[in-house]
């Protein structure tokens, strides 16, 4: 939180889920609807939220749910946390321009973090959870 004055201001977090190829939709819901209740709550937006993907308009879950994405790869964004929802054969679907966006944005400062079957060996340095540091070449 910011002090105006007198009067703390509430900054927004900026949060990012790149979804990757065949994603698992119940991890993308159960990481965002959490957000959405703080922001019910606190009857302020904590959270912003967007989905990100390689691919152009929709990404397709390991369920076959489609999902608009907000944003694509090459939008420039400004994000406090990127989140990689993982999903079925994670390690084949990880591409060069995947790998290159997160480097980016792990340059710019965003928190990094994933959900669902992103294996536990990845590491970034500074990132609470997973990915691998040397995959993505930030270690």
């Amino acid at each position: 939180m910011e002090t105006v004055g007198s009067v703390k201001k509430q900054v927004t977090q900026q949060v990012g889920f790149l979804l990757m190829d065949q994603f698992t939709l119940v991890s993308l819901s159960s990481a965002i609807d959490p957000l959405r209740v703080a922001n019910l709550l606190s009857d302020t937006e904590l959270y912003r939220w967007c989905v990100i993907g390689a691919g152009e308009g929709e990404q397709v879950s390991s369920d076959g749910v489609r999902v608009k994405l907000d944003h694509t790869l090459s939008d420039e964004l400004e994000l406090d946390l990127v989140i990689v929802v993982g999903g079925i054969d994670i390690e084949q679907s990880v591409t060069k321009a995947d790998v290159a966006w997160l480097r980016k944005q792990a340059q710019r400062g965003s928190q990094m973090g994933a959900l669902a079957l992103v294996p536990m060996h990845w590491r970034v340095p500074g990132c609470s959870t997973v990915m691998s540091a040397a995959r993505i070449g930030i270690a």
